[in-house]
């Protein structure tokens, strides 16, 4: 497949996800995989989208965890091993996607699996050690499981990438590095969490996430002053 083409698709298949409109985006797909079914990234493209529809997701609004699923999600494992199935499929076509380990992990996560989350999301970064969105995965993964000591250390990872960092990811994206840092440093009683969350507030750009920051700057101010109370 040529590089236009497969532009043309790839920038169909955020329309149709964005619109919600994943099985659309599925059948288109598949379309693909019949002409060229060796395809890798097509294979790692219909895994993706499985995954997002599943919980709703978009291109412009990552679901990382179990907890974002809806009531009825037992029902829809079903799904998420057919993505996992598709994320094999175009690993054993080209195991050298991060791409893939980044989807694939992210889907992980979203199963509730954060151990094997976190794993696959390694072997990515072995790929490619500048994939920011699995660095910042691994941040909210160590620090969902009380691993802080990680959560900062790949906080800082990312953050000590400065000539990299506006050209791959958003302020939003760099907003929530900044937040998790902050929860990080809180946790480890490292009174620096105070100019992370500073810094987190100031780069998003979303409103409701200004003031949730705000907000969780306060409470977390307030019982580092006043930790037995």
């Amino acid at each position: 497949m040529g590089i236009e083409k497969h532009n043309k698709i790839m920038d169909k298949l955020v329309y149709l996800t964005n619109s919600g409109e994943y099985q659309k985006a599925i059948d288109l797909l598949d379309q693909e995989l019949t002409i060229d079914p060796k395809n890798a990234l097509i294979w790692w493209a219909k895994g993706k989208t499985i995954s997002m529809s599943v919980v709703g997701a978009t291109a412009g609004r990552n679901i990382l965890t179990s907890e974002n699923l809806p009531a009825d999600h037992e029902s829809k494992l079903a799904w998420f091993h057919n993505a996992l199935r598709c994320f094999d499929k175009a690993l054993e076509i080209n195991p050298d996607l991060d791409v893939v380990y980044e989807s694939k992990s992210l889907t992980l996560s979203r199963m509730g699996k954060k151990k094997e989350a976190i794993e696959c999301g390694l072997r990515g970064i072995e790929i490619n050690p500048n994939n920011f969105v699995v660095l910042g995965n691994l941040v909210e993964w160590y620090n969902y499981l009380q691993d802080f000591d990680n959560g900062l250390k790949y906080a800082n990872k990312i953050l000590s990438q400065k000539s990299l960092i506006s050209k791959i990811l958003s302020k939003d994206h760099l907003a929530g590095v900044y937040f998790n840092k902050a929860n990080s440093q809180f946790y480890l009683n490292d009174p620096d969490f105070k100019n992370s969350m500073t810094l987190a507030i100031q780069t998003t750009t979303s409103y409701y996430e200004k003031q949730r920051f705000k907000e969780h700057m306060k409470k977390m101010a307030s019982f580092f002053q006043n930790p037995y109370e």
